[in-house]
């Protein structure tokens, strides 16, 4: 290991010992200020502030492993500064999130990124104080979910919370594992199979997209995610105890897309589209750095 290279390693773990230290830290200011969170908006503001302060040392020790680029970057500007957007992503593993975070930085809204997630992330160390931040914590079972969703949804829009929130529809990060149980369920079901991604469920985004037509929220972000790691030329994302404690490295790539909500007409199908559209982008990217040939292209279910 030549100089440069022991350097870089150090600060590298002086940031992530800087998010050890500092997820203390916010752990006994939430504490404190447990009495004021009594009001809901007052619970958020707050946290807010471990929010950004977290996140931002998560995006350094980002920064400094992986690169990043935007296939076109120039789409990012349909966004506004400090604007309210619904972001969908496909979900490659634990650390894509910092994808969106990123992202979500460079329009000031860092601090504002709210996910729809499991409930089980929430005990995960480090990430526990997520269930402070507003998220919309899942059980997984739609029936015991549906109206925690809808809550959720109607308070955003009712106080015209400053947003960026983030739904995974497929439910889970992408494994060969659940890949095979994809298989099967579409398999059954005579649903399309999709080579690169889970089948994606489409309840939880008809309900979101439906209480944010014609609220504060006015467009939706794809986000479609990509990653090659350069120690095993795969395209395998590190643990979030991996890309801590390791020394991974490799390149996420990602390709967007901005959409007026009013513009969509059939949720569903409109879903179906955006993840064969991501199919087809891994399908390339793979292609690309000779981890698999072809990919095809589709229609869209847009006005």
């Amino acid at each position: 290991m030549n100089e440069k290279s022991r350097k870089s390693t150090f600060v590298r773990y002086f940031y992530v010992f800087l998010l050890l230290l500092a997820t203390v830290l916010c752990s006994f200011y939430l504490i404190l200020m447990t009495p004021f969170m009594i009001k809901k908006s007052w619970g958020i503001k707050i946290v807010s502030v471990v929010s950004y302060i977290l996140w931002s040392i998560f995006g350094k020790i980002f920064r400094m492993t992986f690169d990043f680029e935007i296939e076109n970057a120039d789409v990012l500007k349909k966004i506004k500064n400090k604007e309210s957007v619904y972001v969908v992503s496909n979900h490659l593993g634990s650390i894509d999130f910092m994808i969106i975070n990123e992202l979500s930085k460079r329009k000031g809204m860092l601090k504002d990124a709210k996910y729809m997630i499991k409930q089980s992330v929430a005990y995960i160390p480090i990430l526990g104080y997520i269930k402070f931040l507003g998220f919309v914590l899942l059980k997984r079972c739609f029936i015991a979910d549906k109206e925690n969703i809808i809550n959720q949804m109607k308070y955003f829009r009712k106080n015209k919370t400053p947003i960026w929130f983030v739904i995974y529809p497929e439910g889970s990060r992408f494994t060969q594992e659940k890949y095979e149980l994809a298989k099967k369920f579409c398999t059954e079901r005579n649903l399309h199979l999709y080579k690169n991604i889970l089948y994606p469920r489409s309840k939880g985004f008809q309900i979101t997209l439906d209480e944010f037509r014609d609220s504060h929220i006015k467009n939706l972000l794809d986000i479609s995610v990509f990653y090659h790691d350069y120690q095993n030329n795969n395209n395998t994302v590190p643990s979030l105890f991996r890309f801590l404690f390791g020394r991974p490295t490799g390149k996420f790539i990602v390709k967007l897309k901005v959409i007026e909500i009013s513009k969509i007409r059939d949720n569903e199908r409109f879903l179906l589209d955006l993840f064969r559209e991501k199919d087809d982008f891994i399908q390339k990217c793979k292609h690309k750095f000779g981890f698999l040939k072809s990919s095809s292209k589709n229609s869209s279910f847009i006005k």
